[in-house]
Formats: structure tokens, C-alpha cells, sequence
């Protein structure tokens, strides 16, 4: 069986400290390195090969959001978890959108982190037991157009603008338009998109 190497980014020796503890001691992990900040954590990734990555989001030099597209964009077969206190649904998505692997909460019993690394090994997504309950609660589903028309929304197009755009009539875009202010029991587009960034579907 392959052993990983991991690197645990945060700047809490406590934290450092716990998760080495917990799992210097899996038999998938073999070398763990820590870095407190993105800085440091970037000049290991560029000697070493790591497999996986515990990041936390709040580093004291860099947005641990903005590090994780960078580090799953140059170095494509490092896996990055994002370990936070923060049960945000706009920043686990975030860190979806971003390449990154996993979302999980400071407080995960050390089970449910034992867990997560097997999964994210195995090429699987883990979210935390908290950020799933999180997830489902008040989740609204909308269809792929849906989608493309609340994009296109964002952009400030206008009904005819977005119909041209994307190869439908204007009747069509209206009618997909009332659905999703009817799913998002908003007014108006300001209170749309407002409802949409607070629940994680734009950025």
C-alpha cells in the first residue's frame, strides 16, 4: 500500500500538533510535513511531492480559498481538504469550485478525519457530517438552464440579451426567470442574486 505524504497548513500549534497525533499512525500516511502559512506551505509543495493537503482557510498571509485553486491548479495530483471552524455553505463551495477534495470542520471526531483521508485517497469527495446536514437544509434545486440563466442574470443581461445568448426566445428565458425568483422567494433580481450568493450558487 502506498504511502501518502501530507502537509497540514494552519497556524495553530494545537491543531498542527492534534492532527499529526491522530494520524502519523494511518497506515496510508507515511511523511507529514506543517507549514503555518502560505508562504511556507508553498515553497514544501515546490520540494516535496504531496499527496494531500489539510488547509486551513484562515491563514495570517493568504486566503486559504484562493491558495487551494492555486495549489490544485500547479500541482494537479496533490489533493487539498479544507479544514476550517466556519460551517459555511458559500465556502465549501467555494472550495469545490476551487479543485479542492474535502471540507472539513475543526470539530470532526477524530473517526470522521480518519474517514475523510480514506475517501479523499480513494478520489472521493468528503464533506463533514455537519456540512452535509448543512447542505440539505434549505437546498434548492434548480435545472441546468436554470443555472445558465442565473449566470447570465449576474452578468446584468437582460431577458433579450441572455435569450440571443444562449439560443432561446425571450418567452422561454421570462418563464425560467419567474421559476427561479418563485425557488429563491425573491421580489426582484436584487434580492435574487442577494438570496443566491448567500446560499453558495454564485460567488
Amino acid at each position: 500500500m502506498k504511502k501518502n505524504h501530507l502537509l497540514i497548513v494552519d497556524d495553530h500549534p494545537m491543531v498542527q500538533e492534534g492532527l499529526v497525533s491522530l494520524l502519523s499512525n494511518h497506515k496510508r500516511i507515511g511523511q507529514i510535513s506543517t507549514a503555518d502559512c502560505g508562504k511556507n506551505a508553498l515553497q514544501l509543495l515546490s520540494r516535496e511531492n504531496i499527496d494531500l493537503v489539510f488547509l486551513d482557510i484562515n491563514l495570517p498571509d493568504t486566503n486559504g480559498i484562493d491558495l487551494c485553486y492555486k495549489i490544485t491548479k500547479e500541482y494537479e495530483n496533490t489533493k487539498v481538504v479544507a479544514v476550517s471552524s466556519f460551517n459555511n455553505k458559500s465556502f465549501f463551495k467555494k472550495i469545490i469550485d476551487n479543485g479542492g477534495k474535502g471540507y472539513l470542520l475543526k470539530n470532526s471526531t477524530s473517526d470522521e478525519i480518519v474517514h475523510a483521508v480514506d475517501q479523499i485517497l480513494d478520489g472521493k469527495i468528503y464533506f463533514s457530517i455537519d456540512v452535509e446536514k448543512e447542505q440539505k437544509k434549505d437546498k434548492i434545486l434548480l435545472t441546468r438552464r436554470e443555472i445558465d440563466i442565473l449566470e447570465q442574470i449576474t452578468e446584468g443581461l437582460s431577458n433579450q440579451q441572455i435569450a440571443d445568448k444562449l439560443f432561446i426566445s425571450v418567452h422561454t428565458v421570462n418563464t425560467h426567470r419567474k421559476t427561479i425568483l418563485a425557488k429563491f422567494e425573491a421580489n426582484n433580481t436584487v434580492m435574487l442574486l442577494k438570496k443566491a450568493r448567500e446560499m453558495g450558487y454564485l460567488l
